[in-house]
């Protein structure tokens, strides 16, 4: 039988080592220096990079990849996306990989080609100063026709490449706008939109949903995520074919991926 090619996986984490080596999936560590030595020690092929640092020789990585007759790269975090799409560029000869790990660290990008291929997004903007997130506070509330005594329409300003919801600031009023620091801008300024929140977990192979699974998140004083309730279980078709047409919005054929939603 043919040797399998191993997959590089970039960045440190025991769990998905452990699970490759359960199935049988031969790889290569591609993990910060200092990581390196107990993974050596265990018998790991690796390959140490600092993922945060882009200059002339990062093609070495790639050199370092073939050498060892890579297949191809899987992202472990979010940081290392960019990196795979490069490396899967050349490894998988797939031109669009790379713009695909860019769209995917993008937010206003991904909320522009999910508008494109028509799925409903609230209102977003791309903002670059203070005075720009005042103006986007007062046009969504002017569009809702928020008088002045009533409780303005809340806003939400998100960095535009940060992971999940990190930097994420819910703005009640314009003082809440006045108060950030300057490092705020530029960002995602979106509306909000009301309903019960989601999120779902797909696992996709070779074009097919794999696994699916539902989480609410329920608001006490701090979010939190349960179970999906029988209320949202029974949209799981609905729910299922949403995920398809993301699928087709993103080109996505292999991996896992977390979309949030809102039932509105």
């Amino acid at each position: 039988m043919a040797k399998k090619a191993p997959v590089a996986l970039l960045g440190y984490s025991l769990e998905t080592m452990e699970a490759a080596k359960e199935h049988n999936i031969p790889f290569v560590a591609v993990v910060p220096e200092g990581f390196d030595i107990a993974l050596k020690e265990d018998g790991v092929d690796v390959v140490t990079w600092d993922f945060y640092v882009h200059n002339q020789n990062s093609d070495r990585l790639y050199e370092k990849l073939v050498e060892r007759g890579v297949s191809h790269a899987v992202p472990l975090y979010e940081e290392t996306v960019e990196w795979a799409g490069s490396l899967n560029t050349r490894l998988l000869k797939d031109p669009r990989a790379f713009q695909r790990a860019l769209l995917f660290r993008d937010k206003a990008m991904m909320k522009r080609n999910a508008q494109m291929n028509g799925i409903r997004v609230g209102v977003f903007e791309e903002i670059r100063s203070r005075e720009e997130a005042l103006s986007f506070f007062d046009d969504i509330n002017e569009a809702r026709l928020r008088l002045q005594e009533e409780v303005p329409e809340p806003v939400h300003l998100k960095p535009l490449s940060a992971a999940g919801s990190v930097g994420h600031v819910f703005v009640r009023s314009r003082q809440d706008i006045n108060s950030l620091p300057d490092d705020a801008f530029p960002c995602l300024a979106e509306s909000h939109l009301a309903g019960q929140e989601f999120s779902v977990e797909a696992f996709i192979h070779k074009g097919k949903i794999e696994f699916m699974n539902i989480t609410e998140y329920v608001h006490l004083g701090y979010s939190q995520i349960v179970p999906e309730t029988p209320r949202l279980s029974k949209h799981r078709t609905k729910i299922r074919k949403a995920i398809q047409k993301l699928m087709k919005a993103f080109g996505i054929v292999n991996g896992m991926i977390h979309p949030e939603y809102f039932f509105v």
